[in-house]
């Protein structure tokens, strides 16, 4: 029997029936299709990774935080190729947090190779965004820092906690005058009576009259703040 003497064969009923079941078959088979050809583009994890190697900025970069998302030690030595040898700055930047995602220790040990002060400062920004705590880090390497590193790092802990650090800052008198006056001068701020004795001290016995007046002043600033 033809298929059209088939179909002229059914009443209303069956027609509509065969309909539904022909459309029924038509869609899951689509649905299928196109749930296969989506699941061919879905990128997998060494996909993504690989991407590093592109020219395109912004799939490079997907690339770099992938590997550092997915902790992939295996392009670490790729990754800091990258961020030695880029002077994009947002890709050096995702580049340095990859780095410290997969070995801490080695992105620490940048600040010691880093020539460049805008490098040095974007490692420890990357520090700090990886781990607050790495402020202990940066403060225990303060004294081998150049002058430029320190005025950063002091801007950093302008806080009432790190008062006791500034004061063994402005104490150090092998510490650049600069830095000792700014130590001095965030302590007006942050400073309280329990620095009253090494201030005074620096009042009396500094060899330096600047760094004198700068502690009588912090001084006075501290008594004000305790009056207020």
């Amino acid at each position: 029997m033809k298929i059209n003497e088939f179909y002229n064969g059914l009443d209303k009923r069956k027609k509509i029936i065969l309909w539904i079941a022909i459309a029924f078959v038509f869609f899951s088979i689509l649905r299928v299709s196109i749930w296969k050809a989506k699941s061919t583009n879905i990128p997998t994890e060494k996909k993504i990774c690989k991407q590093i190697y592109l020219p395109d900025k912004k799939k490079k970069i997907e690339g770099i935080y992938a590997i550092g998302q997915f902790k992939k030690e295996e392009y670490l030595p790729e990754v800091e190729k990258i961020f030695n040898s880029t002077d994009d700055v947002e890709i050096k930047r995702v580049a340095a947090w990859t780095i410290g995602k997969i070995d801490i220790d080695k992105l620490k040990g940048y600040l010691d190779s880093q020539n460049k002060k805008e490098d040095k400062i974007l490692v420890i920004d990357t520090l700090l965004k990886i781990d607050k705590n790495n402020i202990n880090f940066l403060i225990e390497r303060f004294p081998k820092e150049d002058k430029e590193t320190k005025l950063y790092i002091m801007d950093i802990i302008e806080k009432e906690e790190y008062s006791d650090k500034l004061m063994e800052i402005a104490e150090n008198k092998d510490e650049e005058k600069e830095i000792r006056m700014k130590a001095l001068s965030m302590l007006e701020k942050l400073g309280n009576n329990e620095h009253f004795s090494k201030l005074w001290n620096l009042y009396y016995n500094d060899t330096d009259t600047e760094i004198q007046m700068a502690s009588y002043r912090t001084i006075k600033e501290i008594e004000k703040r305790g009056t207020k």
